[in-house]
C-alpha cells in the first residue's frame, strides 16, 4: 500500500480534500493523511460542505501539524500550494493550488474538483508503475539446478525469453 501525504499551511481545506479523495477513491490501494506547517483550529466549513455534497464527511476530522512520523511514514510527499518552501519537504509534487480562504461556495467546489482530478491523475500513475515493477519482477528469470538448456541455432546455452508468458523457455534445438 502506498502512503500519501498531503501538506499545506493550515491543513484546513486543500490537503483535508485530497486526503479524503485518495482515501475514497484509491481503496486498498493507497492511504492518504494530511497535515500544515500552521495548522488550523477546525476544518473550513466550505470544505466540508462541498465534500459532504459527494458523499465525503469530513465533519469529525481536525487539522494536525506535521511531524518526523508523517514524513517517515510518507512513500509520497505532495505539496498544496506555494505558501510553504517545498525544499524542507522534498515533496514528491508540488500541486499549486491557489489558497481558498474567503472564496465563495462555488470556487471551493472548484477546487474540489480539480483537487479530485490531480487524485485520480496521482492513482492512476501509481498503478501503473506498480503494473510496470509487477511486469520487471516477472520477467527476472528463475533458475533451478536441475534444468538442462539444450544447444540451439543461437549457440550453446542460450535461453529464448517470451515475454507473452512471463517466463523464460529453454530453446531445444529449434
Amino acid at each position: 500500500m502506498k502512503h500519501i501525504l498531503f501538506i499545506d499551511v493550515r491543513n484546513a481545506t486543500r490537503s483535508q480534500i485530497a486526503e479524503a479523495w485518495v482515501n475514497h477513491l484509491a481503496h486498498d490501494y493507497a492511504e492518504a493523511r494530511s497535515c500544515g506547517t500552521m495548522p488550523a483550529d477546525r476544518i473550513g466549513g466550505r470544505a466540508c460542505q462541498v465534500m459532504q455534497e459527494v458523499g465525503i464527511d469530513l465533519r469529525l476530522k481536525r487539522p494536525r501539524a506535521i511531524t518526523q512520523a508523517l514524513m517517515n511514514w510518507a512513500d509520497i510527499v505532495v505539496v498544496l500550494g506555494t505558501g510553504i518552501f517545498p525544499r524542507a519537504f522534498a515533496p514528491t509534487q508540488i500541486w499549486d493550488f491557489e489558497d481558498p480562504t474567503g472564496k465563495s461556495l462555488d470556487e471551493v467546489r472548484r477546487l474540489r474538483d480539480e483537487i479530485r482530478v490531480k487524485v485520480e491523475d496521482l492513482i492512476g500513475e501509481l498503478q501503473q508503475q506498480e503494473m510496470n515493477n509487477v511486469e520487471i519482477n516477472q520477467m527476472r528469470p528463475s533458475c533451478q539446478s536441475d534444468s538442462k538448456i539444450s544447444s540451439s541455432p543461437w549457440g550453446e546455452g542460450v535461453i529464448l525469453f517470451t515475454p507473452s508468458l512471463y517466463r523464460l523457455n529453454k530453446i531445444k534445438g529449434i
